[in-house]
């Protein structure tokens, strides 16, 4: 289950994300990044396992050798990190002014034996509620286009579809790179 419920590519946009988020938001300075950490940022997954890859891959990302993008002790980066990365769950009564969502899951059979856990409505309503300005949901297509067998569950698949496809009326074709610094052809669906 572990490896089905992580995507290196999901954790590798959420933190190019997050990283150009800290620099749109003038970050330069110790208290300002536990600020950041604490009332700017929230990123949410479905799996604890995708959560601690999203923070072991931001952690990588500022602390890097000759790159270092953080004003935080190491011990203090780790510890503000696990405080803005929750599963839904853990986030519900929190907002931050950006959210950035990864689902983590893109395997068929992953997708069939979680069906009911992943396309819950409730969990879905609370990622998109949490953010004060900007929801950001990184999701394979597989995850968008599946179709659950069971009925509630797949009227709670198709609101999901409809926020990716409908309310999210614009589409740009993007070149993202993953950690390995591949190019991948991305879908970018937003609203403006």
């Amino acid at each position: 289950k572990h490896e089905t419920a992580t995507s290196p590519l999901e954790a590798h946009l959420v933190a190019q994300l997050c990283v150009a988020f800290i620099e749109q938001m003038g970050v330069r300075d110790e208290a300002r990044e536990r600020r950041f950490w604490a009332e700017d940022v929230g990123i949410v997954a479905p799996h604890n396992a995708q959560n601690r890859l999203v923070t072991r891959t931001i952690y990588d990302r500022l602390t890097r050798p000759g790159a270092r993008r953080t004003s935080l002790r190491d011990e203090a980066l780790m510890q503000a990190l696990r405080a803005t990365i929750y599963s839904v769950e853990k986030f519900q009564g929190s907002d931050r002014t950006l959210i950035l969502g990864t689902v983590a899951i893109s395997s068929r059979d992953q997708l069939v034996a979680e069906e009911a856990f992943i396309y819950d409505l409730n969990r879905f309503n609370v990622l998109t509620s949490r953010a004060k300005q900007k929801m950001v949901l990184i999701c394979s297509r597989a995850f968008l286009e599946y179709v659950p067998a069971d009925r509630e569950v797949f009227a709670h698949a198709v609101r999901v579809r409809d926020f990716a496809y409908r309310f999210c009326d614009r589409e740009e074709s993007l070149t993202a790179s993953d950690a390995s610094g591949s190019a991948l052809d991305v879908a970018w669906r937003f609203r403006r």
